[in-house]
């Protein structure tokens, strides 16, 4: 790798696609200024896509750790969709078929239910009951 580069692969679940950095075996996290996660998430000048996701290494209470931000550069507590795409990269990378994933809304579990090919697979994630505000 050049100095200043980094690898991502994009992945899409249900329409929501996001750029992923495996952090995994990195000995430190990559940080990205909202500038940078906005120019990167430009569909027009761009990689293109709903936002930028991290995959981290876990702890005791999970396999990995999602940090997430949205297009705009802000910060996210969780997608499912992107949740479910983890699953399918953790299935590929390390042959998991359940897997705990920590995000800021906590930790998800999730299981492999069927991998069509090389590219495509069914993940289920529990992301709990949906809070309304008043």
């Amino acid at each position: 790798m050049q100095p200043n580069m980094l690898n991502f692969f994009k992945m899409e679940g249900a329409l929501n696609d996001y750029v992923y950095i495996d952090a995994l075996d990195m000995a430190g996290l990559p940080d990205f200024s909202t500038d940078e996660i906005r120019r990167i998430s430009d569909r027009h000048a761009g990689i293109g896509a709903d936002g930028l996701v991290i995959i981290a290494p876990g702890d005791a209470q999970a396999d990995a750790r999602m940090i997430m931000y949205n297009a705009d550069g802000s910060a996210s507590d969780m997608c499912g969709n992107a949740l479910r795409c983890i699953g399918l990269y953790l299935f590929r990378r390390a042959g998991l078929r359940e897997m705990r994933i920590a995000s800021g809304a906590g930790v998800h579990t999730g299981r492999m239910l069927a991998e069509l090919d090389a590219h495509t697979g069914y993940v289920e994630i529990s992301v709990g009951a949906p809070r309304f505000a008043p």
